[in-house]
């Protein structure tokens, strides 16, 4: 089979200016000033030269162009931006580490192949001042893909904010964290069986305090019945604003809890969903399961909650009813806000 190599081609780069010093002003001149002789001598007129004025100065801003198989361990650097136009793959084993302050964009030549095919490790955590931006073009282009994955295959976002393309994850049997990014205007993900076949180091899909505008939510499925330890997923403290349904429908969903798995859906503010089904148990999935309490819904009416639920109170053959309460009042202290 013929091998591609993992490729960065140094680019063109962005020049920001900016400009230093000003011109003084001349100061005024004083008057003549008398003495004890009947002749005054007036005194010198002081002025002071204008300074010139400073060349702006122009900071050149990295470009690299990357795609292909990374073979070995990897850091983007901070400061630089990453047009990818080609998928890049990361194996089994090997670790991308993706620095604060990095900028990665996606070509549109890429269409609807994915924007990572994850077998090994993403490490993507920025911080509050110097968050991680991924930009995609616009298209349906998954940005991280599991496909036949192993279980180790993981991502870490942290301070991230991603924009602009199509699902954030797709399938596979690795897993993620996100937390503390703002993800506006993607497409909705599919959670398949995350660690499953096999050994994993992690257990538990987090994703957490995030913020999501427009964006697709999250459709899971979840399977431990061959580990010793449960498998979660945690739906914690996010804001979702807005948004479209996931496969299957409804903004969450869970259409499998096999074995002692657990979906947690906790501490979320659900605002401006229009007429959106929000949580959903599919019909026709009958080991699925989860209850979402302590959620925030921008009312406390039941009646006005209940119609953005869909459970076995709207079709016999969902596997159960979702329970919603208690409801909180106002939104949740660690949860982002509008």
């Amino acid at each position: 089979m013929k091998r591609r190599e993992f490729i960065i081609v140094s680019g063109s780069a962005v020049a920001l200016g900016g400009c230093i010093g000003d011109d003084s002003e001349p100061s005024s001149t004083p008057e003549p000033t008398p003495t004890s002789t009947p002749t005054t001598t007036p005194t010198e007129t002081a002025t002071s030269t204008p300074t010139e004025t400073d060349t702006p100065t122009q900071t050149e801003v990295p470009t690299n162009e990357v795609g292909g198989i990374i073979d070995t361990d990897t850091t983007w650097g901070q400061g630089t931006i990453y047009d990818v136009t080609e998928t890049v793959q990361i194996p089994e084993d090997v670790t991308l580490t993706i620095d604060p302050g990095v900028t990665i964009r996606v070509d549109e030549s890429i269409e609807r192949d994915p924007v990572f095919s994850l077998h090994g490790t993403v490490h993507a955590v920025g911080t509050d001042s110097e968050r991680i931006e991924f930009r995609g073009s616009g298209v349906s282009t998954t940005l991280f893909s599991a496909e036949d994955s192993p279980p180790n295959a993981f991502l870490n976002a942290d301070y991230c904010e991603i924009k602009n393309g199509g699902s954030l994850w797709m399938r596979g049997n690795g897993g993620f964290h996100l937390r503390n990014s703002q993800i506006e205007n993607m497409g909705p993900s599919y959670v398949w069986y995350p660690y499953d076949n096999g050994e994993a180091r992690e257990t538990d899909v987090i994703i957490e305090r995030n913020t999501f505008i427009d964006s697709g939510g999250f459709s899971v499925g979840l399977d431990d019945r061959q580990k010793d330890e449960t498998v979660r997923t945690i739906i914690r403290n996010n804001l979702f604003d807005g948004g479209t349904e996931a496969i299957y429908g409804g903004l969450i969903n869970n259409w499998a809890n096999y074995g002692s798995t657990e979906m947690i859906v906790e501490y979320n503010s659900f605002v401006n969903q229009g007429e959106n089904t929000v949580l959903k148990l599919p019909e026709g999935y009958d080991d699925a399961d989860f209850d979402a309490p302590n959620n925030y819904w921008g009312t406390t009416d039941t009646d006005t909650i209940d119609e953005m639920i869909y459970d076995s109170n709207d079709n016999i053959n969902s596997a159960a009813e979702i329970e919603y309460t208690p409801i909180l009042e106002s939104p949740h202290e660690d949860t982002p806000s509008v």
